[in-house]
């Protein structure tokens, strides 16, 4: 794992010290604490278990009717409802249910074995920028032998990171902007840009992007760097 992926976007613990009340948040971002600091109250004053702020990546979970599932990032949570679960309840694995064995991602087998009046979820997705995929794909990419499609972006997003934050050793193992560019035409680059479904994803990567590219989230000099970093990727990749 990158040092800037670890400082940056690994928080995979409860940020408050062990105790057997109150509530926490997981995976909380660097961003406006005023966002997360009406999440957490808004969870309080609710008498909720779970407030989250998106909806499951696996359409599955409104098949089913579980509606109520919201996904990990950044949700606030009632300490003791989390101790009603062993540990690895809490993990993703896979288990039955409704005559289907299924994937869960973290926390979701405990949302679903709650009654849906105790999970929440905010009426909108404003106020905080979350990106997918981001720690499976670089770990992918560590164990993968010959070029690698970076089918979401996210390796474009650690480097234009790292570079915009002036930390680019901290993706050492992730190549340099000018090598990702080049993997936009070339079949042999370690990290490669050339299918059509990779293509298809870039519009919602820009879509993404933009809160950040729009200023006001990372400071000035930050968001000049990561400007500048996507201006050269998108003209070369034929969106300027």
């Amino acid at each position: 794992m990158t040092p800037l992926l670890r400082k940056r976007y690994m928080t995979w613990r409860p940020q408050a010290p062990p105790s057997r009340d109150g509530y926490t948040l997981l995976m909380p971002v660097p961003g406006d604490l005023r966002f997360l600091l009406d999440h957490v109250t808004t969870c309080v004053a609710r008498g909720l278990a779970v407030y989250g702020v998106s909806p499951p990546w696996d359409a599955w979970y409104a098949a089913c009717e579980l509606h109520h599932v919201t996904a990990a990032w950044e949700i606030a949570f009632a300490v003791d409802w989390a101790r009603r679960f062993t540990p690895w309840e809490h993990r993703g694995q896979e288990a039955w249910y409704a005559g289907q064995l299924r994937r869960f991602d973290i926390t979701c087998w405990p949302q679903v074995n709650t009654p849906a009046a105790r999970i929440g979820r905010r009426p909108d997705e404003q106020g905080f920028v979350h990106f997918n995929y981001v720690a499976s794909t670089y770990r992918a990419l560590q164990a993968a032998v010959g070029p690698f499609e970076d089918t979401h972006y996210r390796l474009l997003l650690l480097r234009l990171l790292a570079d915009a934050y002036g930390e680019p050793s901290s993706a050492a193992s992730i190549p340099t902007l000018g090598d990702l560019i080049a993997g936009s035409e070339d079949d042999a680059a370690r990290v490669t840009y050339r299918r059509a479904t990779t293509r298809a994803n870039w519009p919602a990567f820009r879509a993404k992007l933009a809160p950040l590219l729009a200023g006001g989230i990372l400071d000035g000099a930050t968001t000049d760097g990561l400007r500048e970093g996507v201006a050269r990727f998108a003209g070369a990749h034929g969106d300027a």
